[in-house]
């Protein structure tokens, strides 16, 4: 299991982002900036690269997605270029 927590502050709905990786399933959730406490939170299959990334450009800029997706894609089995 890979886990990170990115701490994009405004650039972000909440604030941070937290990434966890399991066998297939990747769970992205939002976490308050001064509780850490889950807001929303939204599981994906590792092969829909595509909502997944959709999903990141809810809540973040572009180039934070990108960094995202750069950690799933290092941590999942299933390596597909999203364009």
């Amino acid at each position: 299991m890979a886990s990170k927590t990115f701490n994009i502050g405004e650039y972000c709905v909440d604030g941070r982002l937290k990434v966890e990786i399991r066998r297939t399933l990747v769970r992205i959730s939002t976490l308050d900036w001064n509780t850490k406490k889950e807001c929303q939170a939204q599981e994906f299959s590792e092969e829909n690269k595509n909502d997944i990334e959709r999903f990141l450009w809810e809540l973040t800029t572009s180039y934070y997605a990108g960094k995202i997706m750069e950690f799933i894609n290092a941590n999942t089995k299933s390596y597909e270029k999203s364009w």
